[in-house]
């Protein structure tokens, strides 16, 4: 458990959560054999932006229940690349059962290639700074890619910027131009191991990590993704590159802290434990929800045997106001960490649907309500009347 502990200090978001789910067994969708007979989703309506959501390999999803009609691409996470360049533990991703119902519905799939310093150590500096490292790397994803390559290397030092480039474009060079090459990239512009001018130029497009502005490990508790930083981090960007050159992503979850006090943003005591949006509407029930209007996200605290302790989760109202900006800067798309972590939960679907697609027809509500009491939060409505009143101006698919 130490060791664990340790290694979730240096560990980008995708890492982290990879870590922790290291020993757990693939979902069943994994291994299920393709469907010859699925039909394509009657609703299925052509989205004028991309949907990415990753789908963790751990995450049991119904194939026959998800809502293709909301999604574009899906990134099975992940195989896992070593320091030499083999592909160490597949996974056996992306899935037969996934390609195949994802295909019948119009949607890309694409396989999720990763890399991480596990430990605080240098495992993405010594990967690429080996050529014959990189062309193994090369050379077997080239081979495994579906629809498309996601290369997720949390985190690229600075040193290493030039030969990050370097590889990929060997590997955009190797992969047939169907096949679409996607990096996963950290929340700011400033980081200084990507060359994202370069980086974008090369790759179809890059996928903002805009989660983890309070961490796990982090010294405070607070919102995972505010909304004013992720509007600041997405505009570094867009200094550096165009609007079809990125994808903003959003969190499925959030971290509950030990705190000093029961006061929003108090001081952190110890380690923060993960809570997936599924898990927070029960939480909001029991603690009470609270708005924070600094970071446009809602959270709740309450003491156990004296001790302090808040969590700070996204909700439909918080991811409502992201996919609006994300609409409003038209940007190519946007993305989510993770597909699964919503679990049987329609609060985030509807968010998505309401405040980025008002083009998509509208589903009748779930019989579940939606986030707070079983009515509509206050943003999402707002937002759909608004976006009702514009439905005779359909934007034109973008980057697609």
């Amino acid at each position: 458990m130490h060791a664990l502990l340790a290694a979730l200090v240096s560990l980008g978001p995708h890492a982290a959560d990879a870590l922790a789910h290291a020993q757990d067994a693939p979902a069943a969708w994994v291994s299920m054999p393709p469907s010859g007979t699925r039909p394509a989703s009657a609703a299925f309506v052509a989205l004028p932006k991309r949907v990415y959501g990753y789908l963790p390999y751990w995450e049991s999803i119904d194939l026959n229940a998800f809502r293709w009609d909301l999604i574009t691409d899906i990134i099975a996470f992940s195989v896992e690349v070593g320091t030499d360049g083999t592909v160490s533990n597949p996974h056996a991703l992306p899935g037969a059962a996934l390609v195949s119902a994802a295909h019948a519905n119009g949607v890309r799939v694409h396989l999720c290639a990763t890399l991480f310093n596990t430990s605080g150590g240098n495992e993405v500096a010594t990967f690429l700074a080996s050529s014959s490292a990189r062309a193994a790397a090369v050379q077997q994803l080239t081979a495994l890619a579906p629809d498309g390559i996601n290369l997720d290397y949390e985190f690229v030092p600075t040193a290493s910027r030039d030969a990050f480039t370097t590889f990929v474009q060997q590997l955009r060079e190797a992969l047939p131009q169907a096949i679409e090459l996607t990096l996963a990239m950290p929340a700011s512009a400033s980081y200084g191991g990507y060359d994202i001018p370069a980086l974008a130029s090369r790759a179809n497009r890059l996928l903002l990590m805009e989660y983890d502005y309070h961490w796990r490990t982090g010294p405070s508790a607070g919102a995972v993704s505010p909304l004013a930083s992720v509007e600041n981090a997405v505009d570094g960007y867009l200094a550096l590159v165009s609007v079809g050159a990125i994808a903003m992503g959003v969190p499925y979850y959030g971290y509950e802290w030990p705190t000093t006090t029961l006061t929003a943003g108090a001081a952190t005591t110890s380690t923060g434990t993960s809570v997936l949006f599924d898990s927070v509407f029960t939480k909001f029930a029991t603690y009470g929800r609270v708005w924070d209007t600094a970071s446009q996200t809602p959270w709740y605290a309450y003491a156990a045997a004296g001790q302090p302790r808040q969590g700070w989760v996204e909700d439909g109202e918080s991811l409502a106001l992201k996919y609006r900006f994300a609409r409003t800067r038209d940007l190519a798309g946007v993305m989510i960490w993770a597909l699964g972590y919503d679990g049987a939960r329609t609060e985030a679907w509807n968010a998505l649907q309401l405040a980025y697609f008002p083009e998509v027809p509208i589903q009748p509500p779930p019989a579940r309500g939606c986030s707070q009491a079983g009515t509509a939060p206050a943003a999402v409505v707002i937002l759909a009347l608004f976006c009702l009143r514009r439905r005779l101006r359909t934007l034109p698919r973008s980057a697609c």
